[in-house]
Protein backbone atom coordinates (compact mmCIF):
# COMPACT_ATOMS: atom_id res chain seq x y z
CA UNK A 1 0.00 0.00 0.00
CA UNK A 2 2.63 2.59 0.70
CA UNK A 3 4.36 1.75 -2.37
CA UNK A 4 0.45 2.81 -3.79
CA UNK A 5 0.76 5.70 -2.32
CA UNK A 6 4.28 6.91 -3.87
CA UNK A 7 3.11 6.55 -7.20
CA UNK A 8 -0.01 8.73 -6.91
CA UNK A 9 1.95 11.60 -5.88
CA UNK A 10 1.60 13.80 -2.77
CA UNK A 11 -1.45 13.42 -0.55
CA UNK A 12 -2.91 10.33 -2.25
CA UNK A 13 -3.64 12.55 -5.56
CA UNK A 14 -2.91 11.04 -8.76
CA UNK A 15 0.18 12.28 -11.19
CA UNK A 16 -2.28 14.35 -13.44
CA UNK A 17 -4.11 15.70 -10.80
CA UNK A 18 -1.13 16.68 -9.14
CA UNK A 19 0.29 18.41 -12.57
CA UNK A 20 -2.94 19.98 -12.79
CA UNK A 21 -2.85 21.92 -9.21
CA UNK A 22 0.72 22.89 -9.91
CA UNK A 23 -0.06 24.72 -13.36
CA UNK A 24 -2.84 26.15 -11.84
CA UNK A 25 -0.99 27.79 -8.55
CA UNK A 26 2.18 28.50 -11.01
CA UNK A 27 -0.50 30.52 -12.82
CA UNK A 28 -1.62 32.39 -9.51
CA UNK A 29 1.96 33.11 -9.07
CA UNK A 30 2.12 34.61 -12.32
CA UNK A 31 -0.86 36.15 -11.90
CA UNK A 32 0.28 37.59 -8.74
CA UNK A 33 4.24 38.37 -9.62
CA UNK A 34 2.35 40.91 -13.10
CA UNK A 35 -0.34 42.47 -10.17
CA UNK A 36 2.84 43.30 -8.18
CA UNK A 37 4.74 44.64 -10.87
CA UNK A 38 1.55 46.85 -11.71
CA UNK A 39 1.34 47.97 -8.28
CA UNK A 40 4.53 49.30 -8.27
CA UNK A 41 4.06 50.93 -11.66
CA UNK A 42 1.07 52.77 -10.40
CA UNK A 43 3.44 53.29 -7.06
CA UNK A 44 5.76 55.23 -9.36
CA UNK A 45 3.49 56.71 -11.63
CA UNK A 46 1.66 58.13 -8.76
CA UNK A 47 5.35 59.33 -6.92
CA UNK A 48 6.10 60.63 -10.42
CA UNK A 49 2.97 62.73 -9.88
CA UNK A 50 3.62 63.74 -6.77
CA UNK A 51 6.98 65.36 -7.84
CA UNK A 52 5.17 66.95 -10.77
CA UNK A 53 2.71 68.74 -8.28
CA UNK A 54 5.10 69.40 -5.74
CA UNK A 55 7.58 70.84 -8.90
CA UNK A 56 4.46 72.98 -10.13
CA UNK A 57 3.76 74.16 -6.41
CA UNK A 58 7.40 75.20 -6.21
CA UNK A 59 7.96 77.25 -9.41
CA UNK A 60 3.98 78.58 -7.98
CA UNK A 61 5.48 79.69 -5.21
CA UNK A 62 8.81 81.26 -6.75
CA UNK A 63 6.52 83.31 -9.02
CA UNK A 64 4.24 84.51 -6.29
CA UNK A 65 7.32 85.76 -4.77
CA UNK A 66 9.10 86.90 -7.90
CA UNK A 67 5.32 88.85 -8.59
CA UNK A 68 5.14 90.05 -4.98
CA UNK A 69 8.49 91.63 -5.58
CA UNK A 70 8.12 93.18 -9.06
CA UNK A 71 4.44 94.71 -7.58
CA UNK A 72 5.94 96.03 -4.94
CA UNK A 73 8.45 97.73 -7.06
CA UNK A 74 5.55 99.30 -9.19
CA UNK A 75 3.91 100.33 -6.48
CA UNK A 76 6.93 102.15 -5.69
CA UNK A 77 6.84 103.83 -8.58
CA UNK A 78 3.17 104.47 -8.54
CA UNK A 79 3.71 106.81 -5.35
CA UNK A 80 5.57 109.67 -8.02
CA UNK A 81 3.22 112.24 -8.48
CA UNK A 82 3.18 115.70 -9.51
CA UNK A 83 6.69 117.37 -10.33
CA UNK A 84 8.61 113.49 -9.77
CA UNK A 85 6.52 112.19 -12.97
CA UNK A 86 8.27 111.77 -15.94
CA UNK A 87 6.22 113.96 -18.99
CA UNK A 88 6.76 110.31 -21.19
CA UNK A 89 5.39 108.37 -18.34
CA UNK A 90 2.68 110.65 -17.96
CA UNK A 91 1.32 110.67 -21.67
CA UNK A 92 1.91 106.90 -22.06
CA UNK A 93 -0.32 106.55 -19.02
CA UNK A 94 -2.64 109.44 -20.52
CA UNK A 95 -3.14 107.30 -23.73
CA UNK A 96 -3.75 104.34 -22.44
CA UNK A 97 -6.35 105.20 -19.88
CA UNK A 98 -8.36 107.20 -22.86
CA UNK A 99 -8.03 103.96 -24.24
CA UNK A 100 -9.23 101.96 -21.22
CA UNK A 101 -11.79 104.46 -20.80
CA UNK A 102 -13.25 104.27 -24.02
CA UNK A 103 -13.42 100.48 -24.15
CA UNK A 104 -15.34 100.24 -21.07
CA UNK A 105 -18.03 103.30 -22.14
CA UNK A 106 -18.43 101.41 -25.16
CA UNK A 107 -19.18 98.41 -23.19
CA UNK A 108 -21.49 100.72 -21.46
CA UNK A 109 -20.41 100.92 -17.75
CA UNK A 110 -19.45 103.32 -16.17
CA UNK A 111 -15.44 104.29 -15.83
CA UNK A 112 -15.30 106.51 -13.04
CA UNK A 113 -14.81 103.19 -10.68
CA UNK A 114 -12.33 102.66 -12.77
CA UNK A 115 -10.26 105.94 -13.06
CA UNK A 116 -10.84 106.14 -8.76
CA UNK A 117 -9.37 102.93 -7.99
CA UNK A 118 -5.94 103.95 -7.79
CA UNK A 119 -4.42 107.87 -7.01
CA UNK A 120 -2.16 106.94 -10.45
CA UNK A 121 -5.03 106.81 -12.21
CA UNK A 122 -6.68 109.84 -10.72
CA UNK A 123 -3.62 111.65 -11.29
CA UNK A 124 -3.95 111.02 -15.12
CA UNK A 125 -6.81 111.35 -15.45
CA UNK A 126 -6.95 115.49 -13.52
CA UNK A 127 -4.38 116.05 -15.90
CA UNK A 128 -6.38 115.04 -18.98
CA UNK A 129 -9.34 116.88 -17.57
CA UNK A 130 -7.10 120.11 -16.94
CA UNK A 131 -5.67 119.05 -20.94
CA UNK A 132 -8.53 119.20 -22.34
CA UNK A 133 -10.13 122.09 -20.72
CA UNK A 134 -7.01 124.46 -21.73
CA UNK A 135 -8.43 123.15 -25.02
CA UNK A 136 -11.83 124.01 -25.43
CA UNK A 137 -10.71 127.54 -23.45
CA UNK A 138 -8.29 128.21 -26.38
CA UNK A 139 -10.99 127.37 -29.12
CA UNK A 140 -13.65 128.76 -27.53
CA UNK A 141 -11.10 131.91 -27.83
CA UNK A 142 -10.26 132.13 -31.42
CA UNK A 143 -13.76 131.46 -32.58
CA UNK A 144 -14.87 134.71 -30.73
CA UNK A 145 -12.24 136.89 -32.91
Amino acid sequence: MSQLKKLQGPVGLKQDDFNKKFITLSEISDQRRSSIQEERSSIQERSSIQEGRRSIQEEDKRFNINYKQSSQQKYENEDKMGKNVYIEDLGINMKNLFFEILEIVSNGNNPIPYVMENQRRQFTASVMILILGGLLLFFSNLMQE
